[in-house]
């Protein structure tokens, strides 16, 4: 069995003590980490190195930044200068493990609808699609999941007819990420079509985890020929419940391939 999965950490460092016991107990064979809020020499790569992973790193001082661990080395890794991202954020890496390439993404969060990070975000999600076909990478096996930053239905939220049309839950980004992943299997809804299963929860909403005041907002697609090993999936919801945790928590899906 093949275990993959995507967290937001939202600070690798300051996750560390949820992090590596949490991995040693899963074994998991891949996974991609969003905001990890740190250059690559302030990574902790020693303390992953002692529990059997590498790591590729694209990092970035105090917000974004991107890394993929891997329990088998990596066969290539490509951080790519894309005119759609801001050339000072760190927000996308891939990486080939075992003739699977790896697509990890944190899409901007897009703050308002009359803020210029929305339609940011809205050419972000369509432009990062292209890429991926133009590049090749789609016409491969591959998986691309991370921090996607929408909620595509009314599954997704926890309370959609007031949420409905806000940031992170707008028609203009559902549109553009249904067009981005049209050739994709969303792994989730695969194997769970149920609502109010989330992977966020606001730390301002007071008891928000206890009350599953929360969003589904990270994702994991496949490409057909590697979503039909797909065997379940599920989101450890007892990461978000630890002391000191990401206002995240992860979504891991497992393979046999």
């Amino acid at each position: 069995m093949f275990k993959i999965a995507t967290f937001n950490v939202n600070s690798v460092n300051a996750r560390m003590p949820i992090l590596g016991p949490w991995l040693e107990k899963e074994n998991i064979d891949v996974v991609a980490m969003q905001e990890i809020k740190c250059q690559d020499e302030k990574f902790p790569l020693e303390a992953f190195e002692e529990i059997g992973y590498h790591a590729a790193v694209r990092g970035q001082k105090s917000y974004n930044g991107v890394a993929i661990l891997s329990r088998k080395p990596f066969e290539e890794v490509v951080k790519p200068q894309v005119d759609f991202c801001q050339e000072s954020e760190a927000r996308i890496i891939l990486a080939k493990v075992d003739g699977l390439w790896i697509v990890n993404t944190y899409i901007p969060q897009g703050r308002d609808l009359d803020n210029e990070q929305f339609p940011y975000k809205l050419n972000f999600l369509e432009s990062m699609g292209k890429y991926l076909v133009e590049e090749g990478y789609a016409g491969q096996k591959m998986i691309w999941l991370g921090d996607l930053n929408v909620a595509m239905d009314d599954r997704d939220v926890h309370d959609p007819d007031r949420l409905r049309g806000r940031v992170c839950f707008n028609p203009e980004e559902q549109k553009r990420l249904a067009e981005a992943t049209k050739d994709y299997v969303d792994i989730f809804r695969k194997h769970i079509p149920d609502d109010n299963v989330f992977t966020f929860w606001d730390y301002r909403v007071k008891n928000g985890v206890q009350r599953n005041i929360g969003w589904r907002i990270d994702h994991i697609f496949a490409t057909t020929d590697v979503a039909e090993y797909s065997k379940q999936v599920w989101i450890d919801k007892s990461i978000r419940m630890m002391e000191r945790p990401s206002d995240h928590t992860a979504l891991i899906a497992e393979f046999d391939f």
